[in-house]
C-alpha cells in the first residue's frame, strides 16, 4: 500500500484516510502514526477512479491534532509518501468519483461550453472554471472584458481548475458563437425576455452553448439575435435575478440533471 501509486485500492478506513509512513511521527504534527490494523475496509476502484483517488491523496491537507482538528495546514512532504490521516470527523470529503454515487457518471463528459461576455468581476470568473471543473465542462470562453488567467483574483476563486479546465480568449463574443453554431451546437443565453423559457422546462439540444452577460446590463442585444434559446431561472422572491455565478451553478447543474438522464435512457 506503499509508493507513489498508493496500491490498486484506496485506503480509507474506519478511522480515516491512510497513507503508510516510514517514520513513526508525522513530521508536522509529530504524533504517532497509527498502526495499519486501523484500516478495517478499504474500496476497490476502478482505473479511472482510482487516478483520481490517488491525486486527492496526494493533495490532501495533514489535521492539526494538536490544535483539536480546527485548522489545516498543506503538507508539502506527501510526495515522498510521508505519513497523513484524515480523521473520521471530515471523512465526507472524499472525493465524489471514488464513492458508490460517483460510479454514475463515471465517464461523463458534458457536451457544453460557456462563454462569458464581458464579467467584470474577476472573483465571478474564477467561480465559473470552478464550476465548469465541477460539471466536466468541454471548453470556457472568455470575451470582451472578462479577464482571464493568469490573475491572483481569478486563482482565489478558481483554486486551481483554471489549469484543469480548458479555455479560451476572444475579444469579440461573435466569433466563438459563429463557430460553435457552424459545428451545431445550440446557443441558449441565460437572460430574462418575453422570449426566455423555464430552466427546468428547457430541453436541450446538446451540444450546447451557454452564454451569460455582463453582471448589471446583461448580454448584448447583438448576441441575443444569435441565440438559439432564451432561457430564465425561476424566481419567486422579491429579486428578479441572481448573482451571474451562482445563476451559472444553477444552470449548469441542471444540464448535467438532463444531460446524465438522457445518456442513462439512451
Amino acid at each position: 500500500m506503499t509508493g507513489p501509486e498508493y496500491g490498486k485500492y484506496g485506503l480509507y478506513g474506519k478511522h480515516g484516510w491512510l497513507i503508510r509512513h516510514s517514520s513513526p511521527k508525522c513530521p508536522l504534527t509529530r504524533q504517532k502514526t497509527p498502526p495499519n490494523s486501523f484500516v478495517q475496509r478499504i474500496l476497490p476502484l476502478s482505473p479511472t477512479r482510482r487516478g483520481i483517488c490517488t491525486e486527492f491523496l496526494r493533495k490532501v491537507l495533514i489535521l492539526n491534532i494538536r490544535g483539536g482538528g480546527g485548522r489545516w495546514y498543506p503538507n508539502p512532504c506527501l510526495q515522498q509518501s510521508v505519513f497523513a490521516v484524515l480523521d473520521t470527523r471530515m471523512s465526507d470529503r472524499l472525493p465524489f468519483q471514488v464513492t458508490s454515487l460517483g460510479s454514475a457518471y463515471e465517464g461523463l463528459r458534458l457536451p457544453a461550453a460557456v462563454l462569458l461576455d464581458n464579467i467584470r468581476s474577476m472573483y465571478n470568473v474564477g467561480s465559473f472554471f470552478r464550476t465548469s471543473d465541477a460539471v466536466g465542462l468541454e471548453m470556457l470562453y472568455l470575451c470582451g472584458i472578462t479577464a482571464y488567467p493568469p490573475k491572483p483574483a481569478i486563482s482565489k476563486t478558481a483554486l486551481g481548475a483554471e489549469d484543469s479546465v480548458a479555455w479560451q480568449h476572444h475579444a469579440d463574443a461573435r466569433e466563438p458563437l459563429a463557430v460553435l453554431r457552424a459545428r451545431s451546437y445550440e446557443i441558449a443565453v441565460i437572460e430574462t425576455s418575453l422570449h426566455s423559457v423555464d430552466l427546468y422546462e428547457w430541453k436541450p439540444a446538446f451540444p450546447v452553448c451557454i452564454v451569460f452577460g455582463h453582471e448589471v446590463d446583461g448580454i448584448r442585444p447583438e448576441l441575443l439575435a444569435m441565440a438559439d434559446t432564451h432561457v430564465r431561472i425561476p424566481m419567486v422572491g422579491r429579486k428578479h435575478s441572481l448573482n451571474v455565478a451562482t445563476a451559472a451553478g444553477v444552470v449548469l447543474y441542471e444540464l448535467l440533471r438532463k444531460y446524465r438522464e438522457l445518456r442513462v435512457g439512451g
